[in-house]
């Protein structure tokens, strides 16, 4: 089930092993209008977007925090995307990926639809996210997963 999401938090925590839960932000015009509660290890998700460069829009774009927000990942409503590790710029291709400074690994979908996001969760289980810009907002998919 997809849930569009406007001015309302949505919770990452309750997931249940095999659980999948899609959201679709639209393109805010103004920052936080949907945001994640804040799990373990520092992970959340908001539309309160870190400025970038000049040349990638902040509005209509999503974030995933991690690592207490020393690590970010966001993508925009046209499929552009930006990377932080420890407040340091990381460009991945098509098909790359990493570990972020959190022990966040991020990766890139080979045909660069999507960014690929998982961490572990204290209890010992993975929680994935997938964030795809639609045009029209960011499409999020996540699920928790056991190793």
């Amino acid at each position: 089930m997809q849930t569009d999401v406007t001015a309302q938090g949505f919770n990452l925590d309750t997931l249940s092993p095999g659980e999948e839960r899609r959201f679709h932000v639209r393109g805010p015009q103004r920052n936080d209008i949907a945001y994640s509660k804040q799990i373990e290890g520092g992970f959340r998700i908001s539309t309160d977007t870190p400025q970038p460069d000049a040349m990638r829009p902040a509005y209509g774009a999503l974030t995933a925090f991690t690592n207490c927000d020393r690590d970010t990942v966001s993508v925009d409503r046209n499929g552009s995307f930006w990377m932080y590790n420890d407040g340091e710029d990381v460009t991945f291709g098509d098909g790359e990926g990493g570990i972020l400074s959190g022990d966040v690994t991020v990766g890139v979908r080979y045909d660069g639809s999507a960014v690929e996001v998982q961490a572990l969760k204290r209890n010992g289980q993975y929680l994935y996210v997938s964030l795809r810009g639609t045009g029209d907002g960011v499409d999020v998919v996540s699920s928790v997963g056991i190793p």
